[in-house]
Parts: C-alpha cells; sequence; structure tokens
C-alpha cells in the first residue's frame, strides 16, 4: 500500500526496487542452496514458511523423493528435523505417540515415519537364486545375514516374507533402531535362538541373506556417534519427552539420526567388539525370490 501511495505521488523508487530485488534473490538463493542440501522439496519449503508455491508444482509431502548422493552435515541435519517437525502430520505422530509409548516403541514408529518420508522403506530387489550367485561372487564382502525366531502366531518364515515383500518393520537395539545384520551366518542364527528363548521358545527360528546394494552409503558407527553425543546438551530432559520440541525427538536415538542424515545403514566395525550392520534403507539391498535361502 505504501508503494502504491508512493508511485501515485511520483517518487523515485528505483533505488528501494534495487534493494528488494537483491534480498529477494537472497532468499530464493538461500533457500534453493538449502533444498539442494537436505532433499527438502523447493515448493514444500515455501509452504512451510508461507510463501506461495510455483504454478505447475505439487506441494505434496514428500521430503526426499530424490536425495541428494552427499550426507547432510549436523547442522543442515538440524534445519531438516526442523522443517519436517512444523509438518502437520509429524505434529499429529508425536502426540498421538509420545504419551502412550515408551522409548524404544516410539523410536521404532519415528524411524518408520521418516522411512516413509524417506522412500526407505521401499522394497529391496528381489532375484532369483541364480542371479543372486552371479551377483554375489562379483563382490563376497556384500553378502550379510539376517536371524529371526517366530514372534507369537508369526513363523520366522512368514517374517522372512514380510521383509522381502510387505511393510517394513523397524527393529530397535543399544545400536539404534534399524535391521540389524552380521557378516556373519553363525552370528545371526545365534542372535535368532537368542530371540527364541525370549520369545516363543518352540525352536522356529530361520536365517535369510541379502546383498548390500553397491550405492548404498554407511555410517561408521564411532564416528557418527561423537556427532550425535554433541546433540545430546539437553540430555537431562531428553526422557521426559513432554519437555522436548517436536524436533528434538530425531536425536534420541542414534538410528533415527542416521536416518534423517541420509545414511542407508550403520556399520559398526568392530564398536565394543562387534561388527553388526544395521539397515536403514532396505529399498537398497538385493534378496532371493521365494524361500530358497531361508534355512538354520
Amino acid at each position: 500500500m505504501a508503494f502504491k501511495t508512493a508511485i501515485d505521488e511520483g517518487q523515485d523508487l528505483s533505488d528501494d526496487l534495487k534493494i528488494i530485488n537483491q534480498k529477494i534473490r537472497e532468499n530464493s538463493k538461500d533457500i534453493q542452496d538449502f533444498c539442494n542440501a537436505t532433499g527438502y522439496k523447493r515448493d514444500r519449503f515455501r509452504e512451510q514458511v508461507g510463501g506461495k508455491t510455483s504454478v505447475g508444482h505439487g506441494t505434496q509431502n514428500n521430503l526426499t523423493s530424490k536425495r541428494n548422493d552427499g550426507i547432510l552435515s549436523k547442522e543442515v541435519a538440524i534445519q531438516k528435523a526442523k522443517l519436517i517437525s512444523n509438518d502437520r502430520s509429524f505434529i499429529n505422530f508425536i502426540e498421538n505417540n509420545k504419551a502412550t509409548m515408551k522409548h524404544h516403541s516410539l523410536m521404532r514408529n519415528l524411524e518408520g515415519f521418516i522411512n516413509y518420508k524417506n522412500g526407505f522403506d521401499g522394497l529391496p530387489t528381489v532375484v532369483n537364486n541364480h542371479e543372486f550367485i552371479n551377483l554375489s561372487n562379483k563382490n563376497t564382502n556384500s553378502i550379510i545375514y539376517r536371524g529371526l525366531s517366530s514372534y507369537k502366531k508369526i513363523t520366522s518364515s512368514n517374517i522372512i516374507n514380510e521383509f522381502k515383500n510387505g511393510s517394513l518393520f523397524v527393529g530397535t537395539g543399544i545400536y539404534g533402531c534399524g535391521t540389524y545384520t552380521s557378516y556373519s551366518r553363525e552370528i545371526a542364527i545365534n542372535y535368532a535362538q537368542k530371540a527364541d528363548k525370549t520369545n516363543n521358545n518352540n525352536g522356529d527360528i530361520s536365517v535369510f541373506k541379502m546383498i548390500i546394494g553397491e550405492d548404498m552409503i554407511f555410517a561408521n558407527y564411532e564416528e557418527l556417534k561423537k556427532e550425535f553425543d554433541s546433540l545430546q546438551s539437553t540430555a537431562s530432559r531428553l526422557n521426559k519427552l513432554d519437555e522436548l520440541s517436536n524436533y528434538e525427538f530425531f536425536f534420541r536415538d542414534i538410528g533415527v539420526y542416521a536416518t534423517l542424515k541420509g545414511y542407508d545403514g550403520i556399520k559398526l566395525n568392530n564398536y565394543n567388539g562387534y561388527n553388526h550392520i544395521i539397515i536403514l534403507n532396505r529399498s537398497k539391498l538385493i534378496v532371493i525370490n521365494g524361500e530358497e535361502d531361508i534355512s538354520v
């Protein structure tokens, strides 16, 4: 309104307009740089900050339909967490879950939420046994094993089939949420046997193998932990859910944090003597069709 009045009065606004245009260009570049770094869609960012979206561009909430090859820095990850935390679906998720869930259940569901946003819950590539052998022969260090036991009335083979062809169930563990695997078939069997004793104790255990996708990016657990620990300045209240800002929920579990940063998995690399491989992005794995590989 002030500009219209000034124009009507014949004032020279060229210098003012130059300043405004410069600020618009700077803001636009900042938004684009942020979206390039985070994989957050530019139009969705505008929607979050109250701006108008471009004509012909959708505004559906898809944080990383095409994420960058690079991993987010801690600073950018924090900004991304804050953006997501303002999303209505995320706000509803926290409000509906934090009052009723224990820590592990909440974190498992939170990682499931981020997996969905990232596309990490996509199905793995399924090949026949011959194709699997050919692929694994090219890189023998890429084969990993997952051991499972039956749970309640669900058989171990049904759980494996669900992992290959159905919904992704996010596991929990002391090294963060995710799907725990091992390079060793024997270790996978051992963990399945321990799980069986905890669950039904009926001896129904199975092991299946997978191939790590060539383009999967893994965090080194020890290095990631240092960064994760630096975010724990509010550790004294991290277990008091009602005191947390929504974005801080991303910093309560290292697996959730790694997923937020864009890692496909975490390797312990002999941390505390363990060499688990924690899978975060199922969609980049290769598995065998059917039950040819399910055995003990």
